[in-house]
């Protein structure tokens, strides 16, 4: 019995030292969130520098050279900004370690909390069976003590008995003999001695038995004085465990939010360093542009200075011819009917066919009409087709409008766009002469022996005929084509010059305009000399978009440093 309430005070020694344990990690959580606050001073300390950053970035991109300065000030604000992510990362993983270090000891805290309930409730039940069985030993004694009683009665009958037997034996001495006197005398002694030893035995039996008794008594009080100890400890310990619980819930609540702060604000310094990088890429881009612009330019001011230099009789005269698109082909028109070839601005198809209106009217269409629009317009429904429609100029380009003793070139241009829903689409561009054309299709389609080029909504194709002087009679007129400015395929030498060489224009499901900013489709004959001051002129303007497109990415640069 006393090794019992032992070992009920090293459970509650043990019990008393959990509890330790359990303050020492609701002083580490404290000592976390602490870290916590230490952790945001440090990136409010960030957001200050980036400040700073951003004020020197703006104070020096108003110097005389703000584009060397700027890329040296964001490679320095992206390795500093690297720095401080590394360091937040340290710290975050510093955390996270922690966390877990917590966690595992808060598992181990639960682990030994229910250990030491289960302990507890053992310790209970334990107890409780003793008491039982100290019960069931009390009932047994006091059974022993009532046969006792029983024999302690039944012996005094005897003695009783023996008495008066003894007087009667007495009043009979006469009567017996002196041995059997002697007989009687010795049995009488030995039930009295028997019957004092049982006397004896008996009160031995009585202490002994009051004795266990009380210890039994005793023994219970301090059982039911114990349990209610453990109880109590054991309703103070569930609400230890309830309070870290608690403390522990919130503990991972705030580490999450920190941690879901620092990956935001990772997430902003990965964005902001992308549009850096984005910028910078643009920024080499632009500066790239505007020096193969001025390159351009060099050449080409150099080819007007040698042009400058050349013998007036080498030169061409400018000169410019209005002309425009008012015919269609009777042989490729958009059906049998030719329902567009008497009006081709207003004309449709009455058949449901595709077909092309040319506009020249500026009352009607006045956002496209200062370029000249050839609008092809798609079949109505299925079961009607697209056709491959001819379309001519008004005035020819002919030998003998040139000069006698210069170089004479005839010259237009058209852009060419895919229209919508068109299953295939080409197109073809040159002169009515047999040969002096180019196919211009993506498909396997080809267009007899013509030359044949690939092209993309917006390109510009051009076709121009070189005629020689007119005292030179052995050098033919050629034809030539261009594709946005530059000369493609193979000029085509005219065996006949002298005839008339209406521009032509083929269309199918696209559409052409004029990129001359005259009316309609202009054609005109213009000198080379002429033709590189408008090609500077177009690059000039070009690296004027450049350089403002340039100074709208410095300009978004210095948003994202104030960022």
């Amino acid at each position: 019995m006393s090794e019992n309430i032992q070992n009920s005070n090293d459970d509650l020694s043990s019990n008393l030292c959990s509890t330790s344990t359990f303050e020492d990690s609701l002083n580490r959580i404290k000592l976390l969130e602490v870290e916590k606050d230490k952790t945001n001073l440090a990136f409010q300390l960030i957001l200050a520098k980036l400040d700073l950053l951003t004020n020197s970035t703006k104070q020096n991109s108003s110097t005389d050279y703000p584009t060397m300065e700027n890329q040296t000030l964001i490679k320095q604000l992206q390795n500093y900004l690297q720095k401080e992510v590394e360091q937040q990362k340290e710290k975050i993983k510093s955390l996270e370690l922690d966390k877990f270090k917590k966690e595992e000891e808060i598992k181990i805290l639960k682990e030994n909390l229910e250990e030491n309930k289960n302990v507890y409730e053992n310790k209970l039940l334990k107890l409780e069976e003793e008491r039982v069985l100290a019960l069931d030993e009390f009932l047994k004694i006091k059974e022993e003590f009532e046969k006792l009683k029983n024999e302690k009665e039944k012996i005094s009958k005897e003695k009783i008995g023996f008495l008066i037997t003894e007087r009667l034996e007495k009043n009979n001495l006469t009567l017996l003999s002196e041995e059997d006197y002697k007989k009687l005398t010795s049995t009488l002694k030995t039930c009295e001695e028997i019957i004092s030893q049982l006397q004896r035995e008996i009160s031995e039996n009585k202490k002994n038995y009051e004795q266990e008794i009380k210890q039994v008594k005793d023994l219970a009080k301090e059982q039911a004085e114990q349990i209610k100890t453990l109880t109590e400890s054991n309703v103070a310990f569930n609400k230890a465990e309830y309070e870290a619980e608690k403390k522990a819930k919130e503990l991972l609540t705030k580490n999450e939010q920190l941690q879901i702060e620092n990956k935001d604000f990772v997430t902003k310094i990965k964005l902001k360093d992308e549009k850096i990088r984005s910028y910078e890429i643009q920024v080499k881009t632009f500066e790239k542009t505007v020096t193969s612009l001025n390159i351009k330019i060099g050449k080409l001011t150099s080819e007007l200075d040698k042009l400058n230099k050349v013998n007036v009789k080498q030169r061409s005269i400018f000169v410019k011819i209005s002309n425009k698109i008012n015919s269609v082909q009777n042989q490729n028109s958009c059906c049998e009917n030719k329902c567009i070839n008497s009006n081709i601005s207003g004309g449709v198809c009455k058949n449901g066919n595709g077909y092309v209106n040319v506009f020249g009217d500026s009352t009607r269409y006045p956002n496209e009409v200062k370029y000249g629009l050839i609008k092809y317009n798609n079949k109505l429904s299925d079961g009607k087709s697209n056709n491959w429609i001819y379309l001519y100029a008004q005035h020819p380009y002919t030998k003998a409008a040139s000069y006698g003793s210069d170089y004479t070139l005839f010259y237009f241009e058209v852009k060419i766009f895919k229209e919508l829903n068109s299953e295939i689409c080409y197109a073809g561009i040159g002169f009515e002469v047999q040969n002096a054309n180019i196919f211009l299709c993506n498909y396997s389609n080809n267009w007899g022996d013509y030359q044949k080029f690939e092209w993309v909504d917006g390109d510009v194709f051009g076709c121009g005929i070189v005629y020689p002087p007119k005292n030179d009679l052995k050098t033919k007129a050629y034809v030539f084509f261009t594709k946005n400015g530059k000369k493609i395929g193979n000029n085509i030498l005219l065996k006949n010059d002298n005839v008339n060489l209406y521009p032509f224009i083929g269309l199918l499901s696209c559409s052409g305009v004029n990129d001359d900013l005259s009316t309609s489709i202009c054609s005109c004959s213009t000198s080379t000399f002429e033709d590189s001051l408008n090609r500077i002129k177009l690059l000039e303007v070009e690296k004027d978009k450049t350089n403002l497109a340039f100074q709208l990415i410095l300009a978004k640069l210095d948003l994202v440093g104030g960022f």
